[in-house]
């Protein structure tokens, strides 16, 4: 019985030790994939800062773009507000010139009045002249006929 619990003992013995061997190799795999583990973490975490800084660039990037856009944004303001002034002083030149217009057109109604006016009397005029050359074309004639009657009545009396 002794040496059957010698053999126990020893059995026993032998089974710890394996079972110790069978930890101490966990406890390495354990460590090994702590390790591989810790690495990963560490990888991860550069990876997020990297990432993280990537995003702070493009946000940084993207703060001078709307800036960049904000101050264009600005100029086109500025410069359509400088266009309406510009549309506004042009409005008021055209209302100006067809006003200029509207009066030269007035004038130059009233003058072609006057000139119309002028053209009827003097047509009266040249029409009366006509009457009067006419007039005097006849007395002319009739001179003429008076005087021929008289010179053919003194060529009588001579001969």
């Amino acid at each position: 019985m002794i040496n059957d619990l010698r053999t126990e003992l020893q059995i026993s013995n032998k089974e710890v030790t394996n079972l110790q061997a069978a930890k101490t190799a966990m406890l390495a795999d354990t460590k090994k994939e702590s390790g591989v583990k810790d690495e990963m973490i560490n990888h991860l975490k550069t990876q997020i800062q990297i990432r993280n800084k990537g995003i702070k660039d493009l946000l940084a990037a993207k703060r001078d773009i709307l800036a960049d856009n904000n101050k264009q944004l600005a100029d086109k303001d500025k410069m359509i507000d400088n266009l309406r002034t510009k549309l506004v002083i042009s409005n008021n030149e055209v209302d100006n010139l067809k006003a200029a217009k509207k009066d030269e057109l007035a004038k130059i109604k009233v003058e072609s009045e006057k000139k119309d006016e002028i053209i009827s009397d003097l047509r009266t005029e040249l029409q009366n002249s006509k009457k009067e050359v006419d007039g005097l074309q006849a007395a002319k004639r009739n001179m003429l006929a008076d005087n021929n009657k008289k010179l053919a009545e003194n060529d009588k009396m001579i001969n």
